[in-house]
């Protein structure tokens, strides 16, 4: 799997290749769904949505 991230700094964006997962997806005590993963680089990246609660 691969992703762009945009860089303000360079004004362009670079394309990234997933090499692991460091978390699988979780759900949160705080409501929140949460994953982490490492990229061919060796960079982490933590990646979260916050969860609608089922009252909503």
């Amino acid at each position: 799997m691969s992703f762009s991230t945009w860089s303000p700094a360079r004004g362009r964006c670079f394309l990234t290749r997933l090499e692991s997962t460091v978390a699988a997806p979780e759900d949160k005590p705080y409501d929140e769904r949460a994953a982490g993963v490492k990229d061919s680089f060796g960079n982490i990246w933590w990646i979260s949505t916050y969860k609608r609660s089922g009252n909503a």
